[in-house]
């Protein structure tokens, strides 16, 4: 059982000795790695002996575990300068004899005089140094190189160990100096693979020069001279087929098997290579060409397909480089052939920095028909600006460093299972050493699906013209509609300029209106396509590339212009109305002129009639109702507080906003995907339109219990006993009738209270203009005004229209008005009457057609003689309270798009929402304070209200 113990951990000992480090021995004693003894130097798995090579011979035994170790000592050495003592083997045993021995012609003693060092080339003289003879041939890489082999054909390898950093800034860098000689000769006329390999890591190292020997020699002489093993740097060599002067993808791979979320992975591979060119590794690719700090699964996530990432940060080089290694890299991909064949496909990157043969860049970002590619990078260079590259402690002058690295997929035009292979894009950038430091320095790693946008664009494009072609046949419509309703003997003055500027405003309205649901519609496809698909074949576009996205900008940004142009003209439009308040309230002043006292009327008419209107008529009934008409418009369905706290809440709170990413899939967010413009425009949208339209459905069924504000301002007027003219167009308005039933509305409480408790039972007096019949309740009147009526509207408002409000007035001027005032009421109220009059009412009083009402198409009685020549109003029912389209609530939809479309800018602008919220709050109410304060400003003016009055 002992022996079985021992031989068991003597086994453990070997199976744990590659865990040791190179200065370490396994102790079988303790069971672990033990740092070897002063002066020695690992020999085997559990031994180490003197450092020969430095002058250390044993002295003593000492048991070390299950080994003998020696005490090691330096022992005299007298033997001359050009001498060695070989006294003691190499393992520190005595020899049979001492000898002084002298070395070889191409040999030298080492340090310590105990051994003799070949020179690295068997032709080389050892003269105080190894160097080549003199006459036929050079030395390079330690190799004696015959001079006739100094030049290949026409190229010459004279400067090529020069390396240029900066414009004008060059460096004979010692590396190149030491190997490029070498490389060349021994891969060109003795096809070594080795030295074909460093050849191609020196190319890698001149950045792809192509005016360089060293890199051209690939192209224009070696692909008949290497063997066929030998590395292919460029795509042409050997058995490549890509074009390097052309892009082109013949190969095409299916995409692989997808994971349990549907997203479907690539199969990379990588192969690292030391600065000679031998194989170091080649394993599946992680996080080597990440170099900033990241994730697991970020690195997983570079390899997938149909997502978009992007990792960038600012790394401290001097704390990075500190124990950093140079490698060479290479990548491939499992590619699935169309017969199901698995076969590895090499990965081709795009070099920014490489220069052609003429000296040009013929690289960009983006791969075009001279795009050049590599097959071998660097990631960072820390080497080739070190005058003595052979001193770790040397700190070089420049550093490169690949500052961006991008993974390109090209998806297949003939298939969306398939795509070509991927190529990778990099980009170098040189920092130089400032003295005492590097600095820091940008790195960027992005993985790009590039799809061709050449056929979304066709498809765009033919949506787009056959869109606007609608939309300028709606416009025609609104225009033809609009000269019906305004016939050119209607408008005495401008008709054509009116109608221009009517023109322009139409085509604002109907553009902006039918282009937000073109752009909305058109990226819910991309949205919901490209989120919800279980195997990608819908990408996005590459953000990289400008063009790609201007026009979605550009035509949103365009929309955003001329909808703000169209609600600031919509505001202005609804501001400048021409309103009258018609008082009912009976009084002495509102009888027949015949009946007052004709005493009165000799006085001074001016001042009595003032005074009748001031004693006998509460004007606080008229400034309640033209208060509460101010403040009504601006009251909208869509609240604006409740929909800007929801949305913050599903944006923000519920996480929505992480969706606006370039990821195929709806649940997962990862910190490094970038948003996708046109994801977070539908994303946006969606949710606060469907946010506005609750609302709406939900007041529409609170409706039944409780009524909208413009339909109890309705009853308002009827308790004040006050009617509404309005006019908002040439010859187009409405009529809100306000007269009490009973004629009279000045009286307490209780009156009013019985009142409103018999009209509740149906005990009270029709308040509708027509007091019998089917409309005995309707109050609200879409009115068509004859241009007869229109023009003695005027000409009785004539003595108050320029009349300017002071704070000082003389008492003559407020007479004026008031009279003026008095003038316009009855003529309004005579017009009224004679539409009550039972056998007139059939002639004034009509029922739009659906049509009409859809269409808002004027009646064609306003072409008719009869109608031009009339001087009473045709009065439209409306039950539909269509009179609030002089208020925000009139224009509910248009105003909740505007919102929309706003919020929207804004949150492409800032890309940040909880921002984005608080400046459509602002914005908003900007809008509604500007709405009351022309409104007020419009009363004052139209009715003659003392501003003063309006809250």
């Amino acid at each position: 059982m002992l022996i079985y113990i021992v031989v068991v951990q003597v086994v453990w000992g070997l199976q744990s000795y590659t865990e040791c480090a190179s200065d370490q021995y396994y102790n079988t004693a303790s069971g672990e790695c033990t740092s070897c003894p002063q002066n020695t130097e690992r020999y085997n798995i559990s031994l180490c002996v003197c450092d020969n090579v430095k002058g250390y011979q044993r002295t003593g035994d000492n048991i070390i575990g299950f080994q003998y170790d020696q005490l090691c000592q330096k022992q005299a050495n007298n033997c001359v300068q050009s001498q060695v003592n070989l006294k003691y083997s190499f393992s520190g045993d005595s020899l049979s004899q001492n000898s002084c021995t002298s070395c070889a012609s191409n040999a030298y003693p080492n340090a310590y005089r105990e051994q003799c060092v070949p020179c690295p080339d068997k032709l080389m003289i050892y003269t105080g140094s190894c160097e080549c003879p003199q006459t036929g041939y050079i030395k390079s890489y330690d190799r004696c190189i015959l001079s006739t082999q100094k030049t290949i054909g026409s190229l010459i390898f004279d400067s090529s160990y020069i390396v240029e950093y900066e414009t004008d800034q060059k460096i004979a860098s010692s590396y190149m100096l030491s190997r490029y000689q070498y490389a060349i000769t021994m891969c060109y006329y003795y096809s070594s693979i080795n030295a074909c390999q460093l050849l191609a890591n020196l190319c890698v190292l001149q950045l792809f020069d192509l005016t360089k020997p060293i890199c051209s020699i690939f192209l224009d002489e070696l692909s008949s001279k290497i063997p066929a093993s030998a590395p292919a740097l460029f795509p042409s060599v050997n058995t490549e087929t890509i074009n390097i002067y052309q892009t082109a993808f013949p190969q095409t791979m299916k995409l692989d098997d997808s994971d349990s979320k549907g997203r479907r992975y690539l199969n990379y591979a990588i192969q690292k290579y030391d600065l000679d060119g031998n194989l170091i590794s080649d394993s599946t690719l992680r996080s080597e060409f990440i170099l900033c700090p990241h994730s697991p699964g970020d690195e997983i996530n570079s390899r997938a397909f149909g997502l978009n990432m992007k990792i960038s940060c600012t790394l401290d080089l001097d704390a990075f480089l500190q124990n950093y290694e140079m490698y060479m890299y290479e990548l491939s991909v499992t590619a699935i052939r169309d017969d199901n064949t698995i076969v590895p496909q090499n990965v081709y990157f795009l070099v920014n920095n490489l220069k052609d043969k003429d000296g040009n860049l013929p690289n960009t970002d983006k791969a075009t028909q001279n795009s050049i590619f590599v097959k071998r990078i660097f990631l960072v260079d820390t080497l080739t600006s070190k005058k003595d590259y052979t001193s770790p402690a040397e700190t070089p002058e420049y550093i490169r460093y690949a500052s961006k690295i991008q993974i390109v997929i090209l998806p297949s035009q003939d298939s969306y299972e398939q795509i070509y292979v991927p190529y990778v894009y990099v980009e170098y950038s040189i920092v130089r050493n400032s003295g005492e430091s590097f600095g820091y320095a940008d790195f960027e790693f992005a993985l790009q699906i590039s799809p061709d946008p050449t056929n979304y664009w066709v498809t765009i494009i033919i949506l787009f013209a056959i869109y606007n072609v609608i939309i300028i046949l709606v416009w025609l419509f609104r225009i033809y509609v609009w000269t019906k309703a305004n016939p050119s003997s209607s408008i005495r003055e401008n008709y054509m300029l009116q109608l221009i500027k009517n023109m322009a405003q139409l085509l604002i309205d109907s553009w902006t209106d039918w282009m937000f649901y073109f752009l909305f519609f058109m990226t819910a496809y991309w949205f919901i396509f490209f989120k919800f698909q279980n195997t990608p074949f819908l990408l996005m576009l590459n953000q990289n590339e400008p063009s790609n996205y201007l026009p979605f900008y550009g035509l949103f940004y365009t929309i955003f212009a001329l909808r703000l142009i169209q609600t600031l003209a919509i505001i202005y439009a609804q501001s400048s109305i021409s309103i009258y308040f018609i008082d009912w309230e009976t009084t002495e002043i509102h009888r027949p002129v015949e009946k007052r006292r004709q005493e009165e009327l000799e006085e001074n008419e001016i001042l009595v009639t003032a005074n009748k209107i001031k004693s006998k008529v509460s004007v606080w009934r008229t400034l309640l109702v033209a208060n509460e008409f101010n403040e009504l418009s601006t009251v909208r369905t869509v609240s604006v507080e409740w929909t800007l706290i929801i949305l913050g809440f599903v944006l923000i709170g519920l996480g929505f906003q992480k969706r606006f990413i370039e990821s195929p899939d709806l649940i997962e967010t990862q910190p490094f995907v970038p948003e996708n413009p046109i994801l977070k425009y539908f994303l946006v949208q969606f949710v606060y339109l469907m946010i506005g339209l609750g609302q709406l459905i939900l007041r529409r069924i609170l409706n039944i219990w409780q009524p909208y504000p413009y339909e109890n301002f309705v009853d308002l007027c009827t308790i004040a006993n006050v009617s509404i003219f309005i006019l908002d167009d040439n010859l187009h308005g409405y009529y809100i009738h306000g007269e009490n039933p009973l004629g009279f509305s000045e009286g307490g409480i209780p009156h009013l209270q019985e009142c409103l408790r018999n009209e509740s039972k149906n005990k009270g007096k029709n308040r509708g203009l027509v007091k019998d019949g089917y409309d005995s309740q309707l109050c609200t009147y879409e009115l068509f005004v004859p241009p007869e009526f229109k023009h003695q509207f005027e000409v009785n408002y004539q003595g108050i229209r320029n009349y300017k409000e002071k704070r000082e007035m003389k008492s003559l001027g407020i007479e004026n008005v008031e009279l003026q005032k008095f003038k316009i009421e009855q003529f309004l109220k005579s017009k009224i009457n004679e539409v009550k009059k039972v056998d007139k009412r059939a002639n004034f009083i009509r029922t739009k057609e659906t049509a009409q009402r859809y269409f808002d198409y004027p009646p064609d009685e306003l072409a008719y003689d009869d109608f031009n020549k009339s001087q009473v109003p045709y009065f439209y029912k409306d039950p539909d309270y269509q009179y609030r389209r002089v208020f925000f609530s009139g224009y509910e939809m248009y105003f909740l798009v505007t919102d929309i479309i706003i919020f929207t800018f804004f949150v492409l602008v800032t890309q940040n929402v909880a921002l984005s919220i608080l400046l459509q709050y602002f914005v908003t109410k900007s809008f509604e304070w500007l709405k009351q304060e022309w409104q007020k400003s419009n009363i004052s003016e139209k009715t003659k209200i003392d501003k003063r009055f309006l809250i």
